[in-house]
């Protein structure tokens, strides 16, 4: 995130930031493993951003991390 964004408008994402926490968030809920429960996805899109935001801005460690997560915390029933 840009200083400019950060200092003027915490929580907002520029367009190509946005690219790549939806480019995360698409890939993981993608997959089969991945719950169908719409609270938990809601919540797992928060946990992108938020992740983003404190500092993740590298696609592929955001990617890697937030795989980890959600294998843990977002998965199917019976899956992992």
């Amino acid at each position: 995130m840009s200083f400019r964004t950060s200092y003027l408008s915490p929580g907002v994402l520029l367009p190509e930031e946005l690219a790549i926490v939806e480019s995360v968030y698409d890939t993981i809920a993608a997959e089969k493993w991945f719950t169908d429960d719409e609270a938990k996805r809601r919540s797992f899109a928060a946990y992108v951003i938020a992740s983003y935001h404190r500092g993740l801005t590298d696609p592929s460690k955001l990617l890697r991390f937030c795989e980890i997560a959600a294998k843990r915390r977002f998965h199917k029933k019976g899956e992992a």
